[in-house]
């Protein structure tokens, strides 16, 4: 069992990348509302089921729409996918009606010319576990629980996947960012267990031939121990985004984690 955990830095500030940008409970912790630009037009994500917090263009004063809406709108009747909606090049305000609470969301604002742009997300539930498959090599999970838990990465041939603590956009060299985990071989990718302390994780299957499916085990719930221990067990630091030289953490639902493990030695 291999525990891994990176510092983070202790400065508050928002997470800001070549493409994107993550707006958290930071953001409207002593404020009732944050900007956010455009230039391009964007796409944004959410996961957290929030109808108080709501998107306006900061010119026209409209209401786009709410980060609930955002959480539910769906192109399909499985609502463990997040299809995102696209704004149109503007200044976005996001805002809090009910003033600034620290309430604690997760909006992903990806600009229309990152990589990999206008895919879904998938969602990871608390206290459940999904299975989440793809053909595209590249799958970005948001969660409404504590973190996300990944079990049992497979496919029906050898890949080697990297977990990365950002969106899809940031797996690119534009931000120097580090893979939380990377697999050695598919045989090692099926016995680990990777569980990321923040909102937003990004698999990369790297290896994986074209049109072949790749699947992996998610739960939003990274509080629990693992009662069937894994050979390789991967732990990151509350908020940790591993991206540039200073690295700045997102706003977390537990800004603590006390887990004690028992090794086979011990029992």
């Amino acid at each position: 069992v291999f525990l891994v955990f990176f510092a983070i830095s202790l400065a508050e500030a928002r997470v800001k990348l070549t493409y994107s940008e993550f707006i958290d409970a930071e953001d409207l912790k002593l404020a009732s509302e944050t900007d956010f630009e455009c230039p391009l037009g964007c796409m944004v994500y959410s996961a957290s089921e929030k109808a108080n917090l709501v998107i306006v263009n900061k010119a026209t004063q409209q209401e786009i729409t709410s980060i609930q809406d955002l959480a539910f709108y769906n192109k399909t009747q499985d609502k463990s996918y997040l299809y995102g909606l696209t704004l149109m090049p503007a200044t976005y305000t996001l805002k809090n009606k009910e003033g600034s609470s620290g309430v604690l969301f997760g909006l992903y604002v990806v600009a229309n010319d990152a990589p990999f742009i206008g895919q879904p997300l998938r969602v990871a539930e608390a206290f459940s576990f999904s299975t989440f498959s793809t053909t595209n090599g590249v799958m970005t999970i948001m969660t409404r629980g504590t973190g996300i838990r990944m079990v049992t990465l497979n496919a029906v041939s050898e890949m080697t996947p990297r977990i990365y603590t950002t969106g899809y956009d940031a797996v690119s060299n534009a931000d120097k960012c580090q893979p939380l985990y990377t697999a050695n071989s598919l045989s090692h990718a099926q016995q680990s267990q990777i569980d990321v302390i923040g909102p937003i994780a990004t698999i990369c299957f790297d290896g994986l031939p074209s049109s072949t499916t790749a699947s992996v085990q998610v739960s939003g719930d990274v509080l629990t121990d693992p009662r069937d221990m894994r050979n390789s067990l991967t732990i990151s630091s509350p908020g940790f985004n591993g991206c540039g030289d200073k690295p700045v953490p997102y706003q977390c639902n537990i800004d603590k984690l006390d887990r004690r493990f028992v090794s086979d030695l011990e029992q």
